[in-house]
Protein backbone atom coordinates (compact mmCIF):
# COMPACT_ATOMS: atom_id res chain seq x y z
CA UNK A 1 0.00 0.00 0.00
CA UNK A 2 1.02 3.44 -1.10
CA UNK A 3 4.60 1.95 -1.17
CA UNK A 4 5.59 1.44 1.65
CA UNK A 5 8.11 -0.93 3.04
CA UNK A 6 7.23 -3.94 4.78
CA UNK A 7 7.41 -4.08 8.34
CA UNK A 8 6.71 -7.15 11.00
CA UNK A 9 5.02 -6.47 13.99
CA UNK A 10 4.27 -8.33 16.95
CA UNK A 11 1.55 -8.35 19.48
CA UNK A 12 0.90 -9.45 22.34
CA UNK A 13 -2.94 -9.85 23.76
CA UNK A 14 -3.99 -10.66 27.52
CA UNK A 15 -5.58 -14.18 27.91
CA UNK A 16 -9.05 -12.61 27.92
CA UNK A 17 -8.48 -11.40 24.50
CA UNK A 18 -7.06 -14.87 22.99
CA UNK A 19 -10.40 -16.54 21.81
CA UNK A 20 -11.55 -12.96 20.04
CA UNK A 21 -7.99 -12.91 18.43
CA UNK A 22 -7.51 -16.20 17.48
CA UNK A 23 -10.77 -17.17 16.18
CA UNK A 24 -10.47 -14.63 13.21
CA UNK A 25 -8.77 -14.38 10.00
CA UNK A 26 -7.59 -10.57 10.97
CA UNK A 27 -3.98 -10.54 7.82
CA UNK A 28 -2.99 -12.74 5.10
CA UNK A 29 0.41 -13.36 7.33
CA UNK A 30 -0.93 -13.68 10.53
CA UNK A 31 0.74 -16.56 12.77
CA UNK A 32 -0.40 -17.34 16.93
CA UNK A 33 1.68 -18.41 19.41
CA UNK A 34 -0.07 -19.15 22.64
CA UNK A 35 2.33 -17.77 25.85
CA UNK A 36 2.39 -20.63 29.11
CA UNK A 37 0.76 -17.67 31.12
CA UNK A 38 -2.16 -17.63 28.68
CA UNK A 39 -1.36 -14.74 26.91
CA UNK A 40 -0.99 -14.65 22.96
CA UNK A 41 1.61 -13.37 20.62
CA UNK A 42 0.34 -12.47 16.91
CA UNK A 43 3.12 -11.66 14.41
CA UNK A 44 2.12 -10.90 10.86
CA UNK A 45 4.12 -8.61 8.21
CA UNK A 46 2.34 -5.44 6.79
CA UNK A 47 3.01 -2.12 5.03
CA UNK A 48 -0.40 -0.80 6.05
CA UNK A 49 1.09 1.12 9.51
CA UNK A 50 -2.40 3.50 9.81
CA UNK A 51 -4.70 0.78 9.35
CA UNK A 52 -2.67 -1.16 11.86
CA UNK A 53 -2.81 1.47 14.47
CA UNK A 54 -6.38 1.55 13.55
CA UNK A 55 -6.92 -1.59 14.48
CA UNK A 56 -4.66 -1.91 17.54
CA UNK A 57 -6.66 1.42 19.00
CA UNK A 58 -9.77 -0.45 17.99
CA UNK A 59 -8.57 -3.39 19.85
CA UNK A 60 -7.65 -1.67 22.79
CA UNK A 61 -11.36 -0.33 23.24
CA UNK A 62 -13.08 -3.42 23.20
Amino acid sequence: MGGEEAIKVRLLFEPQLSVYITERQWHPTQEFRTRPDGRVEMRMETTGRKELVSWVLFLVRQ
